[in-house]
């Protein structure tokens, strides 16, 4: 039903032309490529956590959220709560 609306790969454009530019940054010009998928996490783990202690009144403002900082964090709301 929907192969119509495909496209092959024989009529899509060769793109084959790749440039390379070493980082000016690094000492061989090796840049990172795949940071940027993990880039995300930690700050959505982050917001994830200080979602569900919303009720308690805890702020994350620092990484990594240890289970010690976690109660940390837990114990300093309720205290500012009292």
């Amino acid at each position: 039903m929907y192969a119509a609306a495909l496209r092959k790969a024989s009529a899509l454009r060769s793109t084959s032309s790749i440039t390379t530019m070493p980082s000016p940054f690094t000492e061989y010009g090796i840049k990172g490529g795949g940071e940027g998928g993990r880039m995300g996490a930690p700050p959505a783990l982050c917001s994830a956590i200080e979602d569900a202690l919303r009720p308690l009144g805890v702020k994350i403002d620092a990484m990594p959220v240890t289970p010690r900082r976690l109660r940390t964090l837990i114990r300093e709301a309720q205290t500012r709560a009292a």
